[in-house]
C-alpha cells in the first residue's frame, strides 16, 4: 500500500521571516522526508513577504502562497491553518510555526503511531484550575464552545508538532460553519490588532488546534493515537522540534545559538 504523502504547512508574516529562514534550513537539513519527490513545504505568507522569500534558495520543494492578513494577524494565522488542506492535496499535513526548529533528524515516524497521528491532550478542568491558581487567563475552552457549540472536555494544543489528516480540516470547518450558518471567515474574523503584551486582554476569535483536535476526537477517534500529555515519559517530540518564542527571543544570542545548531 502506498505511503500517504505528508506535507508541512506554515503560516508566516514579515516579522517572523528571520525565524522562518532558519526553520526551513533546519527542515532541509533534518527532515528525513525532504528528499521524497512528492513531499512539499507549504508556506503561506503575508503579501509583503514576497520580496524577501523569493530571494531564498530552497528550491521547488518549498511552495509559497501569499495572502492579505486581517488587522488581527494572530487570529488570521489560525484561520489560515485550519484551511491548510486547500493548499495541498497531501493526505497528511503537519502544522508548524515559523519559530519551530527541527534540530535533530526526524521523520513522520517520530510523530505518529503507525499510520495514526499522535495528538496529546489534557483535561480542560485541570488546566482551568491551574491557570486560576496563578491568576492567568485560559481562554480556549470558552472559545471552542463559542465556535463549535460543543462544551470541550479536553484541550489539544499540548505537544508540537501536530499532524492531521486532510479530511480533519474539512470536517472541522464544516462543524463550525454548520453551528453558525455563516462562512468561516465571518465567524473567525477579528479586526483588533494583536499585541502579545496584552495577550490575556485580547479578544481571541479563533483557535486552530483545539477545534481540529475536538473534531478528530469526536468524529475520527480511531484514526488518531490519543495520549494524555502529563503521562508522556520523555518529550522526544520537542527535542527533535524545538519551539522558540518569536515575540521575545529573537536577538544576537539566539541567532548565534541557531547557527551553532545548524552547523552540527
Amino acid at each position: 500500500m502506498k505511503t500517504p504523502r505528508l506535507d508541512i504547512f506554515v503560516k508566516t508574516w514579515r516579522n517572523d521571516l528571520c525565524w522562518l529562514s532558519y526553520s526551513l534550513s533546519f527542515l532541509q537539513k533534518n527532515w528525513l522526508e525532504w528528499l521524497e519527490p512528492d513531499s512539499r513545504i507549504i508556506v503561506i505568507a503575508d503579501a509583503n513577504c514576497r520580496d524577501v522569500v523569493e530571494q531564498w534558495g530552497f528550491g521547488p520543494k518549498v511552495r509559497y502562497y501569499y495572502c492579505t492578513p486581517w488587522p488581527d494577524g494572530y487570529n488570521h494565522a489560525q484561520f489560515m491553518k485550519v484551511r491548510a488542506d486547500e493548499f495541498t492535496d497531501a493526505e497528511l499535513i503537519m502544522l508548524i510555526d515559523s519559530d519551530m526548529m527541527m534540530i535533530e533528524p526526524a521523520s513522520r515516524k517520530d510523530f505518529m503511531d503507525g499510520d495514526r497521528p499522535v495528538i496529546h491532550w489534557e483535561y480542560c478542568a485541570e488546566l482551568l484550575a491551574h491557570y486560576a491558581s496563578i491568576n492567568a487567563v485560559f481562554p480556549w475552552p470558552t472559545l471552542v464552545k463559542r465556535l463549535t457549540k460543543i462544551e470541550p472536555e479536553k484541550e489539544y494544543m499540548q505537544i508540537q508538532p501536530m499532524i492531521y489528516r486532510a479530511d480533519t480540516f474539512r470536517g472541522t470547518r464544516r462543524l463550525i460553519t454548520q453551528a453558525h450558518g455563516w462562512p468561516l471567515e465571518q465567524i473567525a474574523f477579528s479586526g483588533v490588532p494583536f499585541d502579545p503584551i496584552k495577550f490575556e486582554q485580547h479578544p481571541h476569535s479563533f483557535t486552530d488546534h483545539n477545534c481540529l483536535g475536538l473534531y478528530a476526537d469526536l468524529y475520527q477517534h480511531d484514526l488518531y493515537e490519543w495520549r494524555q500529555s502529563k503521562w508522556e515519559p520523555s518529550n522526544t517530540r520537542q527535542r527533535k522540534l524545538t519551539w522558540f518564542h518569536s515575540w521575545t527571543q529573537w536577538n544576537d544570542q539566539t541567532q548565534i545559538e541557531l547557527d551553532k545548531l545548524l552547523a552540527k
